[in-house]
């Protein structure tokens, strides 16, 4: 299963084929317009499965199966829980996948801390859909353990060692071998200064094999988003590789 997890900064119409391109079987796509949307101003209906959240019906987080893969939205989805979709994924493997485009939507000044607490309240919420089968949580973040002095009871460091708790890793950190805060690849870049920050996390269970990790360069995407993709290749070993 080859997982991408991408911020695409709007207009995904105009990126389109750098998605498909990345030849992803699944795709969360943070800041995606609704599929009405997309599709119109696309100007066809590409064949795949989708599902979608938002309150702006062009700045929403999708979710996106390609061929092989169907979705469907867990019957308990909480819109409370602004920009985290559950959907039940069927496919070779099947999954439970939590996408996730974390930010608080009331204020823009929030802080970060209260990005932690809306993740860790959501990823609480949906602990038993979470125990149903294998289950992914990737997306958009909105954090890093830079920020952890934000938050001493809910910080990103919490949030990584609530998903350990529920049999969860990140696929780049084990893969790297590298610690949080410690990534020599960022996810997130500021156009107007030399700041990067990895923020973009797949945290996949830790009985899978992963094949590769690959997060796209700056010079590559910098004109096209402010957000690199991250590409997860790995394989349940419960199911035949896919």
């Amino acid at each position: 299963m080859r997982i991408v997890i991408w911020n695409c900064a709007m207009s995904l119409h105009t990126k389109w084929d750098f998605l498909v391109n990345l030849r992803p079987d699944l795709a969360v796509i943070a800041e995606c317009a609704e599929p009405s949307i997309l599709w119109s101003k696309l100007k066809y209906e590409p064949v795949c499965d989708v599902q979608w959240v938002g309150d702006n019906r062009n700045k929403g987080l999708g979710v996106f199966a390609f061929t092989g893969f169907s979705l469907e939205r867990y019957h308990c989805y909480d819109s409370n829980f602004k920009q985290f979709l559950p959907v039940n994924v069927s496919g070779k493997p099947s999954i439970s996948l939590l996408a996730v485009w974390s930010f608080n939507g009331r204020r823009k000044d929030a802080p970060r801390s209260s990005y932690s607490a809306e993740t860790m309240s959501a990823i609480d919420y949906y602990k038993h859909f979470l125990d149903t089968c294998h289950s992914v949580i990737a997306g958009d973040f909105n954090n890093s353990v830079v920020w952890d002095h934000q938050s001493k009871a809910y910080n990103f460091s919490a949030i990584a060692s609530r998903l350990n708790q529920i049999g969860l890793t990140s696929a780049y950190h084990d893969f790297k071998g590298v610690s949080f805060g410690a990534e020599l690849d960022q996810t997130l870049f500021f156009r107007k200064s030399a700041l990067e920050y990895h923020i973009g996390y797949c945290f996949i269970p830790q009985c899978w094999n992963v094949n590769d990790v690959v997060v796209g360069r700056r010079e590559q995407w910098i004109g096209i988003s402010d957000h690199a993709p991250l590409l997860v290749d790995c394989i349940d070993n419960d199911e035949e590789a896919v």
